[in-house]
């Protein structure tokens, strides 16, 4: 999932392929973007709502590394950066519910890492979590840590739930 700058989200595979979802994001708060694949459909929720959707053909990459908010190398003579700041990124080996996407979109407190009294109301881990970067100190995965990345294009500081990963738009 990618944001252009000028707030467009599209699905895309860097130098290989790119399909529009006709949404954008043009203000600056903070939103739940949600994005399920079945078979060759990808469909977009933007806050618990549709956001559109988009039919790849043929097969898409769906094993290997990943990065989250930069590509470390050139392609095409150019870096691929995100400019913005990502919280709470999860990853699923199975499509959710619509109703576990509104009530992920409606938790104030995220997903639960333990139940605190003091902490606002935070949403259960739906089953089958298999990547969930809380991007609080580093891309740490809570779900299974031998997936953990690297930090080299992230700066920390606050976020919507505890802390956030900050890309400036620049830095690999």
């Amino acid at each position: 999932l990618t944001m252009s700058i000028d707030g467009r989200l599209y699905l895309s595979h860097v130098d290989i392929l790119s399909y529009n979802f006709d949404t954008s994001i043009t203000d600056l708060e903070w939103h739940h973007l949600c994005m399920v694949r079945s078979g060759g459909l990808f469909r977009l929720y933007v806050d618990g709502l549709p956001g559109g959707q988009v039919n790849v053909p043929g097969n898409i990459l769906t094993t290997g590394p990943f990065t989250i908010g930069a590509l470390p190398d050139f392609i095409n003579d150019q870096y691929y950066a995100f400019w913005g700041t990502l919280d709470e990124l999860s990853l699923y080996p199975r499509e959710l519910a619509e109703s576990e996407i509104v009530a992920l979109a409606g938790a104030a407190g995220g997903k639960c890492t333990e139940v605190v009294p003091s902490v606002p109301a935070c949403e259960p881990q739906p089953t089958g979590l298999v990547g969930w970067f809380p991007l609080d100190d580093d891309a740490t995965n809570l779900a299974d840590a031998s997936l953990s990345g690297g930090t080299s294009a992230a700066a920390f500081g606050p976020g919507y739930v505890r802390k956030a990963a900050f890309f400036d738009g620049v830095n690999p």
